[in-house]
């Protein structure tokens, strides 16, 4: 299981700006004379329990999808606690690393990026002190160089692994009835004037306030129908209010969402 290349597909669209760049290998090609493969884990892993994004029956329908920037999610309470790259990325893949070459850990909160490098799993106090200051809604981006050795060539390859995640309180925020109402809702409420027309989209960005209410809806894109982007801002505006995120202690937070809608063709 050492010779292996792990592509995760994911049912929403990329979004721009995240404000991380990946590292380039081709350095360490020439310098360690290996092959390089490279890694990008993000699972489907959403701030709701939910196996995937639900998709259109027609090519023009349009699709749905509520969650965070990044699909994988971390406690700000784990980070905390975390002491080792396990304690943070699920399914973490120790048994088939033979060598380290560089582990960094970045952060982006209120704009402000900063990053810590290390040569191994454990984390540095440094970096633990970077995790364990991040309030809920920062980013989170471990990017990772490891050596593999393949099984079959009995060549060390050299492998890229970039995790992101977004910060979210121990109990997050929740549209009453779930998942599969909200995005009911969210269609019954869109109508049938927008499944019409290719390459269609457009993404919003909200927040649920600490009474359950939306509150700084904005548009951020939007391609296609220049009627889509208002009128979803509207609905999203008009929402009923969402049982509000909780923190460890139970107290009440604010919480961030993006809501992309889109067709197939986009």
């Amino acid at each position: 299981m050492r010779n292996f290349e792990l592509n995760v597909a994911v049912g929403v669209l990329v979004m721009g700006g995240v404000g991380f760049g990946f590292a380039n290998v081709s350095a360490a090609k020439e310098k360690l004379d290996v092959k390089v493969k490279s890694v990008f884990l993000d699972t489907n892993q959403w701030v709701f329990s939910f196996e995937e994004t639900i998709k259109p029956n027609k090519r023009n329908e349009l699709y749905y999808y509520v969650g965070g920037k990044h699909g994988k999610t971390v406690s700000k309470e784990t980070l905390k606690e975390a002491t080792h790259l396990a304690d943070i990325i699920p399914n973490y893949p120790r048994l088939w690393i033979d060598r380290y070459e560089s582990v960094t850990i970045s952060v982006k909160q209120d704009r402000i990026s900063k990053s810590v490098n290390s040569k191994g799993p454990k984390l540095l106090l440094e970096q633990k002190a970077l995790l364990s200051e991040l309030d809920i809604n920062s980013e989170v981006l471990i990017a990772m160089k490891y050596g593999a050795f393949n099984s079959i060539t009995k060549e060390l390859e050299l492998h890229e692994m970039n995790v992101q995640f977004m910060v979210v309180p121990e109990q997050v925020a929740e549209f009453n009835g779930g998942y599969d109402a909200l995005i009911s809702y969210l269609k019954s409420k869109t109508g049938c004037g927008f499944n019409s027309g290719n390459n269609m989209s457009a993404e919003i960005h909200f927040i649920i306030n600490t009474k359950g209410e939306t509150e700084s809806v904005s548009l951020v894109y939007e391609k296609g129908n220049q009627e889509l982007g208002p009128r979803l801002v509207e609905i999203i505006k008009g929402m009923p209010n969402w049982n509000p995120a909780l923190d460890v202690n139970g107290i009440k937070v604010v919480q961030e969402f993006v809501f992309v809608v889109g067709n197939e063709s986009c």
